[in-house]
């Protein structure tokens, strides 16, 4: 098999055509893997800009497609047409060219999810707004119950059929008829019906790791959420990897590298983890943090987890052991020369990473050097530092929900309409309006902590 890569394209600009229903910059701004986004502003007669260019992938466009789709459903535009009319590619630069029929914007009359086993009928009030937000977060909600549950057959198909009227105004207590006034009187009604099914409870059977050569299975296991014999929880296998990522042993797992055998007849899944250690030492070079300054002194530092000895509190390889060199001459001679006037002091350190289920036990690094209070120092810095990945998100938050959205013909029709697929409603975690506040407070304590750790 020969391969030729050929040319590499980036992604220079992306054209809209037809009826767009909405304005070029929100159109633009729902794309997010394949769109050019400016770093730099242009000076006119100074500066030409920078602008960041993706890479082209028939994937890339796909995926944005599919989000323009679901970006129109969620402003009403259930009837939307987003196609891929060309590409046109020269210089190792690609003009991808996206045709839209919007077609007529409708208000949502009526809002039903219907589903067995966890999730239950129910009736959301009509909007005068053609927002989905509210829909999504209850089909999330479903997903989570369902999860808690051990259902791993979730499954979701949405139904979008058009109205005369808003269907339900007259029979939804509290409903305020003034509220219509705020509706366009031509905007045409649909009713939106999702079908979740759910599938049978699954339990936990047994739980195996592979590649942790040097890592005991014993110690793994309490880091994990999940027990054998349990209801299988989705949200806890996310966290248990969440957990396993924190070590720095392994290479990041993800969800996919677990594998999941599912035995229909007894309703139990098995669960293998596959893992790949990363190496167990390394060395750092650092100096100065200051710009145009040479105010700190070079420092090297060498480090290795120990040897796969012991078990229990005294299994060695959860253990590290680190050698740092700090030169106590003045700071801009240690610059410039590295000669025999030099007097190098080796630091050396010995701790144990945090790990989960072990608390009290694990978190610790001993200085004899620096005696107590730089043991307690360095120790509360690695403790601070958990915490603060704890606070970095939420792992239990199940990803992104697909929902296939099949376009149906209008209520009260004598003929039966087969049902067109539309595109599918992309349904995201809702942010909190303190995410700004949380991610802000993160990074200044992460900077603080890195500045402790370096002075």
């Amino acid at each position: 098999v020969r391969l030729t890569p050929g040319e590499r394209y980036r992604i220079e600009a992306i054209r809209f055509s037809g009826t767009l229903g909405l304005d070029t910059r929100e159109v633009r701004g729902a794309l997010h893997l394949a769109r050019p986004r400016r770093i730099l502003p242009a000076l006119p007669g100074l500066l030409k800009g920078w602008q960041w260019q993706p890479a082209f992938s028939e994937r890339r466009v796909e995926a944005d497609l599919e989000s323009l789709r679901s970006f129109y459903f969620s402003r009403g535009y259930w009837d939307a047409a987003v196609t891929l009319t060309g590409v046109e590619c020269s210089r190792r630069k690609a003009a991808v060219s996206i045709a839209i029929q919007s077609g007529p914007r409708y208000g949502v009359g009526l809002t039903q999810v219907l589903g067995d086993g966890p999730v239950k009928a129910i009736t959301v009030s009509p909007k005068e707004s053609s927002s989905t937000q509210e829909f999504c977060s209850c089909l999330r909600e479903a997903q989570k119950e369902a999860e808690t549950q051990g259902r791993l057959n979730f499954s979701v198909q949405m139904e979008v059929r058009t109205t005369e009227e808003p269907a339900g105004l007259r029979l939804t207590e509290g409903f305020n008829q003034s509220r219509l006034g705020k509706i366009p009187k031509e905007e045409q009604w649909v009713a939106l019906t999702a079908r979740v099914e759910t599938g049978p409870p699954y339990w936990v059977g047994r739980i195996e790791f592979q590649g942790n050569h040097s890592l005991s299975d014993s110690t793994l296991r309490q880091m994990l959420l999940l027990n054998e014999g349990e209801l299988f929880d989705a949200g806890k296998l996310r966290r248990s990897l969440a957990r396993i990522n924190r070590l720095g042993f392994f290479k990041t797992v993800t969800q996919d590298q677990v594998k999941m055998a599912r035995d229909s007849s007894t309703h139990q899944v098995d669960l293998t983890f596959e893992l790949k250690e990363t190496p167990k030492g390394g060395w750092t070079l650092s100096g100065g943090l200051e710009p145009l300054s040479l105010s700190r002194s070079l420092q090297f530092s060498a480090g290795s987890r120990l040897p796969n000895w012991g078990s229990g509190m005294l299994e060695l390889s959860t253990f590290f052991a680190s050698l740092t060199l700090l030169p106590l001459s003045q700071p801009l001679v240690s610059g410039f020369s590295l000669g025999s006037g030099i007097r190098w002091k080796p630091l050396i350190a010995v701790g144990r990473a945090y790990l989960p289920g072990q608390d009290w036990r694990s978190g610790f690094v001993l200085l004899p050097q620096a005696g107590w209070r730089g043991t307690a120092v360095s120790s509360g810095l690695m403790q601070a530092r958990r915490v603060l990945l704890t606070l970095k998100g939420n792992p239990a938050e199940p990803p992104e929900l697909s929902v296939p959205v099949w376009w149906l013909g209008p209520e009260g029709n004598q003929v039966p309409v087969a049902a067109r697929f539309s595109g599918s409603l992309l349904c995201e975690a809702k942010k909190p309006r303190s995410a700004w506040l949380r991610s802000s407070s993160i990074a200044v304590i992460d900077l603080a902590l890195a500045l402790g750790a370096f002075y």
